[in-house]
């Protein structure tokens, strides 16, 4: 029985250890403040960081659900030859310090992201429509390949966690 993207996401496991989405905000007098997304919402504006620290070590898939939007993005792959290799032992944050910063933007609503580790890279022609803004029927398609191939994994992780994203912060003198 082929599983449906919508199926495979209930086998993802909130882990509030192995995935955290934290944001960090521009503050009037102190500069940036992180804002944990359990003491606080995120709001647009906000610039959002992942982190995870998987059980094993293994390949790294990494997708943002917006809900009020209907879409889901792909964050990890980003190209095409994209096999991010991560370890149990050092973790990984999203993007890193070097990397330009994802600032949250409309809509605002509940985006949840999915990080999954696999001990082996998709396949390259999956890599390749990842890579693709996912949108609309085909974004439907597409997101159903991608849990047929992962459930057909032997080995991987399967995480979640859930944030909500509200308007602009009240500013503070």
């Amino acid at each position: 029985m082929a599983i449906s993207w919508t199926q495979l996401k209930a086998e993802f496991i909130d882990a509030s250890d192995a995935l955290r989405v934290t944001g960090r905000r521009t503050t009037g007098l102190m500069g940036l403040a992180r804002v944990a997304p359990r003491a606080a919402a995120l709001h647009i504006g906000d610039e959002l960081r992942i982190e995870i620290d998987p059980d094993g070590d293994g390949y790294l898939l990494l997708l943002v659900e917006i809900a009020a939007a209907n879409r889901t993005v792909c964050l990890v792959p980003r190209a095409t030859d994209d096999t991010r290799w991560i370890t149990a032992e050092s973790g990984v944050t999203y993007p890193a310090e070097a990397d330009p910063t994802i600032v949250l933007t409309e809509p605002t609503g509940v985006h949840t992201v999915y990080a999954a580790v696999t001990a082996e890279p998709l396949p390259d022609r999956l890599r390749e429509r990842l890579c693709a803004e996912l949108e609309g029927r085909n974004g439907d398609d597409l997101l159903d390949e991608l849990a047929r191939t992962l459930a057909a994994m032997p080995e991987k992780e399967l995480h979640r966690r859930s944030v909500v994203v509200q308007p602009h912060a009240p500013t503070t003198a």
